[in-house]
């Protein structure tokens, strides 16, 4: 008994030490990252004083859940991101956005010249911010936000959250930019509302200069996938239209170059995608974008339902995955043509709500053997522009181009194929417009499918043409009519079309040749250079000046990038629309342009270079002694600054018979 009490003497203070270290310091992160880390030894390269950033928000469940459940720790939805502007430009605005907190925030922005160590501004707690670009320099900032709170033992427990650090640059003078590349990291964003999952994502982009200062102007392929701002944010529509969005940026250089970045795709959807195996093998649906989460099971409970092919709903067994946010069985042909999806339930200060249900992803079993006997051959055709194309290739597509896909079925067994669909999956710049059967020729619209026959999938873009039976030793044509409804920023696309049934009580899934299709905007793009002329004196009047270095020879007056199709000649006309002001009756100075026939004034539209027919346009390019000149019209030009308009005209030539 003395034993027993001696070891609670010295056990028990042992214990209760270890549980009050464990109170004080209550909760675990088990997401990546530092979350509210507010140590100043943060550098990263930057000036001192700035913090680790806490990045976005993560799931927290505590080491010992008493009184609390794991909840949702804030971070940070929207980082402020590096600019680069010219001096006396627009000010600059950044914004840092964090997700709702329970207690009562104090927040600032942190500032460094990049001399001096970070502090904080005063009078600075919007989450928005103006930047000045009155200065030329490097200027870096980063958004804070504080809250307070007691523990239920009393204790007072400060959070701290930062964002990123964003630089602003200042340059003297504009640095055009030579490259431009776009980067994400996700390539999955949720179409509907949910407080866990991503819907929307800043698009990255690397310039080449670093320091290049031109404006990035973004677009995307589909408004009704999703959105863009100005300053690259990207935001899944939540209408749960689901497709593939292609994002794109540019800049227009004050050289007259446009600079385009490569295309990035990003698919929206309801979490699920697709998923065909053979018979035997483990069907796996899984959430899009879950790697993280996967170990954040104690935050997120989910529960998994299937749909049979009569539409019978049936929840499922608990999931045996380590990872509850997908689900793993063993595919038997019975499951064929069944449909899952998940509901994903969040629990915050003891409730426990449902956060997301995702779309219906169906699963394909294929049987193990192959079905001999059976060809899918496919062709695709442009109707509006037939030039350098193949039986399974197109190129130059365009906008409201008409697209003709047309699959010929041969059954060349001794058994009809049942249950027959015929699955295109199509680009999403594609609309069906018709679906026919049987047609004559490519052009023919004999018979008609109800649409009631065919459908296409929001999330896959999957057009299903049911056919029925497909009888022995016959042929079946399938005709599709489609238009191009919107310009694809894709480069390319393909359709792979494959055909499912059931041939003699067995499952069958058929592949037929893919048919590709190359984009092309069709469309002529000019950017013109501003052009600038050496200074002038008094006393010169009658004096031609010249133009300085930027707009002579090597250098483009107009870049162009010719898309068309069809290259028809061109005739590129310009016009002063302004004028200097007046020294008398005249302007003291005007541009002139250099013809065969010497100098003529440029305030009628004049002439300056033509294309001809079957050519693409070219650059304009000018040694010195060509092109534009600015002649003086008096010896007392007023002092200053001075600028007109030029107005430039491309039409098409009218050409001349020999």
């Amino acid at each position: 008994m003395k034993t027993i009490l001696l070891l609670l003497k010295f056990v028990l203070p042992l214990i209760l030490a270890t549980c009050l270290l464990l109170i004080t310091n209550p909760e675990v992160s088990l997401a990546d990252g530092t979350a509210g880390v507010s140590t100043d030894n943060y550098s990263n390269g930057l000036p001192s004083g700035f913090f680790q950033p806490t990045g976005g928000p993560r799931l927290v469940v505590p080491l010992f859940p008493i009184g609390s459940l794991p909840y949702r720790r804030p971070g940070f939805t929207q980082e402020p991101y590096q600019q680069i502007v010219d001096k006396g430009q627009k000010d600059v605005q950044l914004e840092a956005i964090l997700t709702r907190t329970k207690y009562t925030p104090d927040s600032n922005w942190l500032f460094s010249d990049g001399i001096t160590p970070a502090e904080s501004l005063t009078n600075s707690s919007d989450p928005k911010i103006t930047v000045p670009t009155d200065k030329v320099g490097t200027f870096y900032y980063q958004y804070h936000v504080h809250t307070s709170h007691k523990s239920f033992m009393g204790k007072v427990i400060n959070d701290n959250y930062y964002s990123k650090v964003a630089k602003v640059i200042v340059n003297e003078k504009h640095i055009d930019a030579t490259s431009l590349t776009i980067n994400n990291d996700t390539k999955y964003l949720f179409n509907e509302p949910t407080d866990f999952f991503q819907t929307s994502s800043q698009i990255l982009n690397t310039k080449e200069p670093s320091n290049a200062s031109g404006a990035i102007k973004w677009s995307i392929s589909d408004p009704n996938l999703a959105t863009i701002d100005q300053n690259g944010v990207l935001k899944a529509n939540q209408n749960r239209n689901s497709g593939i969005v292609t994002v794109q940026a540019r800049i227009d250089n004050e050289n007259g170059k446009v600079i385009k970045s490569n295309p990035l795709d990003i698919l929206i959807g309801g979490g699920l995608k697709n998923v065909t195996v053979k018979e035997g093998e483990k069907a796996t649906f899984k959430i899009a974008n879950t790697e993280a989460e996967a170990r954040d099971e104690g935050g997120l409970k989910t529960e998994w339902y299937k749909v049979d092919s009569k539409g019978v709903v049936q929840k499922l067994p608990q999931s045996k995955d380590s990872n509850p946010f997908q689900y793993s069985f063993d595919a038997n042909l019975k499951d064929d043509d069944s449909k899952y999806f998940v509901k994903v339930f969040a629990t915050e200060n003891n409730k426990t709500t449902l956060d997301l249900q995702t779309n219906q992803a169906t699963l394909n079993v294929v049987p193990n053997k192959n079905i001999e006997n059976l060809n899918i051959n496919n062709e695709i055709k442009n109707n509006t522009y037939a030039s350098h194309n193949n039986y399974d290739e197109l190129f130059n597509v365009a906008r409201n181009d008409t697209v003709f896909i047309n699959s010929e079925i041969e059954n060349k067994n001794s058994t009809d194929l049942t249950n027959s669909k015929l699955v295109l999956t199509l680009p999403p710049s594609l609309a069906v417009q018709e679906v026919d059967t049987k047609p004559s020729t490519l052009d023919s619209h004999k018979h008609p499918i109800d649409p009631s026959n065919y459908s296409i999938s929001k999330d896959t873009n999957e057009l299903t043409i049911r056919l029925g039976t497909i009888n022995k030793e016959s042929t079946e044509k399938v005709f599709v009519k489609s238009l191009m409804n919107e310009k694809s920023l894709q480069q390319s696309a393909f359709i792979r079309p494959y055909l499912k049934g059931m041939a003699e009580q067995s499952i069958f899934l058929k592949n037929g040749n893919p048919l590709k299709l190359n984009f092309s905007e069709n469309l002529l793009h000019v950017a013109f250079k501003n052009i600038h002329f050496h200074p002038i004196s008094q006393f010169q009047k009658g004096f031609i000046d010249t133009r300085t270095d930027d707009t002579n020879a090597p250098n483009a007056i107009m870049n162009v990038d010719d898309q068309r199709r069809s290259k028809n000649a061109q005739t590129i006309s310009v016009k002063q629309i302004s004028s200097f002001p007046n020294v008398g009756s005249l302007p003291f100075a005007q541009l002139m342009l250099k013809k065969k026939d010497g100098l003529i004034p440029i305030n009628q539209l004049t002439e300056v270079a033509n294309s001809e027919d079957d050519s693409p346009v070219t650059p304009i390019i000018w040694s010195k002694n060509e092109g534009l000149f600015l002649r003086v019209n008096t010896n007392t030009p007023p002092p200053g600054k001075y600028s007109v308009d030029l107005q430039w005209t491309i039409t098409d030539s009218v050409q001349k018979s020999s």
